[in-house]
């Protein structure tokens, strides 16, 4: 059965999947490196975690406070993508098009927890 927000799972899960397999190309023999591909990676896969889980909350207030998590997440991988950008270790028009990728999912959340709001009490 395909839930409601497939489409928005698939490019999450997608994203994903990108930024972990970008970070293999992360200079090895700097510190920040580590630190950045471990942060960036866990933010993305967090997004896509957290959507899942929303799919199955028990009420629209879960629905929307596991969605609020997952636009914390997503705001933070924005965060990462724009460091990164000004890093220089990835192409710029890469990471450009990462980046207005993830913006746009978490601009997507921020509509479904906005609209979650107006039928609340209504979920099932």
């Amino acid at each position: 059965m395909k839930h409601k927000n497939q489409d928005l799972l698939d490019r999450v899960k997608k994203l994903a999947v990108v930024i972990v397999k970008m970070t293999d190309h992360f200079p090895t023999k700097k510190p920040a490196a580590w630190k950045l591909s471990e942060q960036i990676s866990d933010s993305s896969m967090s997004v896509y975690a957290n959507l899942r889980e929303a799919q199955s909350a028990r009420s629209t207030k879960e629905f929307i406070s596991i969605n609020g998590i997952a636009l914390k997440e997503s705001n933070e991988t924005n965060g990462w993508l724009e460091v990164l950008y000004d890093l220089d270790w990835i192409k710029k028009r890469y990471v450009r098009a990462l980046m207005k990728e993830s913006e746009e999912i978490s601009k997507i959340i921020a509509t479904i927890i906005i609209n979650s709001k107006g039928i609340k009490g209504k979920r099932k």
